[in-house]
């Protein structure tokens, strides 16, 4: 999260990036959020050296929508090229209700943690954290038009504490195209929260992560 223009209370902030490289010109496409309330987007055509102006993205949050986030960690290039999107909102109704933010998918068909089910074409997963002691699973086989509840080989990095406290990192990994989960390894057993899996040139796993430390505690 970047904050500008800091004076008490009166400071605009941006923050919940879900970059996405396409396919077609490589060139990085960067959505985020602006004050949780205003969707924009950036991109990059020399890997990050340099950014265009930022622009606001149209026709996607709704008048009663009172706070939005994107992701977290990327988005998704479809077999269409359709750009697939993931993030929350919460609705006037849900702040005053005392509720809990809903789900959404941002679908852009303009050059186009979620995952494509291969190999049916705009067949997606969506992988989201509950409020409660379980995940909830949807996919979608319509280009995430439509999802039905319910949870091929997937892997998904994510806490195991139920609790507010984000702490002990682990891999776990789908051979059924998310019905059911195994444990593979530890990745951090602190502190840790957001992560986003890429698989690397030689078909390994790469998984970048937030990690924090205990006070007191040297790290390892």
């Amino acid at each position: 999260m970047y904050r500008s223009n800091a004076s008490g209370e009166n400071f605009n902030w941006v923050g919940n990036f879900a970059p996405i490289q396409l396919k077609t010109n490589r060139r990085i496409w960067v959505p985020f959020c602006k004050n949780n309330l205003i969707l924009m987007q950036v991109y990059t055509d020399d890997d990050g050296l340099t950014f265009s102006q930022p622009h606001i993205i149209f026709n996607v949050t709704k008048p009663n929508w009172k706070w939005v986030a994107l992701g977290p960690s990327s988005g998704l290039v479809l077999q269409s090229n359709s750009i697939l999107i993931p993030g929350d909102y919460s609705t006037v109704e849900n702040i005053q209700a005392g509720s809990f933010s809903v789900g959404f998918v941002m679908l852009n068909d303009f050059d186009g943690q979620v995952v494509e089910l291969l190999p049916r074409t705009n067949s997606v997963f969506v992988n989201a954290r509950s409020y409660g002691t379980k995940r909830i699973g949807a996919y979608s086989d319509d280009g995430s038009t439509n999802y039905n509840q319910k949870t091929n080989q997937l892997f998904y990095s994510g806490l195991t504490e139920t609790s507010t406290i984000r702490t002990n990192l682990l891999l776990h990994i789908s051979t059924d195209n998310g019905e059911s989960w195994f444990y593979v390894k530890s990745i951090c057993s602190g502190p840790s929260a957001y992560s986003s899996l890429t698989l690397m040139h030689n078909q390994s796993i790469g998984v970048l992560y937030e990690k924090g430390r205990i006070i007191g505690v040297p790290d390892s």
